[in-house]
């Protein structure tokens, strides 16, 4: 015979596993994106940093990621691994885009340090 008090504290257990889930779930994604989105970034940073270097020595910015990607600078966002995007109007102006959305730098100017 089924013995009705341990079903009902069994669903009492379960159903508050699930309702920790609903609070501990969204919270983990928004810290998760939030992450991805400093090191998307960071990398944009790294980039025009280097952008400024090349005009600096050169009196131009390049026109493609491949000529200033070294070892240490990854020109993809982290969530997918999507190449930045540049759009060079000419050689003494740039603006390096996240296809993600994660933000654009141009000229040492950021989109979040905007907001």
């Amino acid at each position: 015979m089924l013995n009705w008090s341990v079903v009902r504290k069994l669903l009492i257990v379960i159903l508050a596993l699930v309702l920790l889930a609903i609070i501990i779930v969204p919270g983990y994604r928004i810290k998760k994106q939030s992450e991805i989105q400093q090191v998307c970034r960071s990398r944009l940073e790294q980039i025009a940093k280097a952008q400024e270097k090349c005009f600096a020595q050169y009196g131009r910015y390049v026109s493609e990621l491949t000529e200033i990607s070294g070892d240490s600078l990854n020109c993809t966002c982290p969530l997918n691994d999507s190449l930045f995007i540049l759009n060079m109007p000419d050689a003494t102006h740039y603006k390096l885009f996240c296809p993600n959305e994660h933000g654009w730098i141009s000229e040492e100017r950021a989109s979040w340090k905007q907001e």
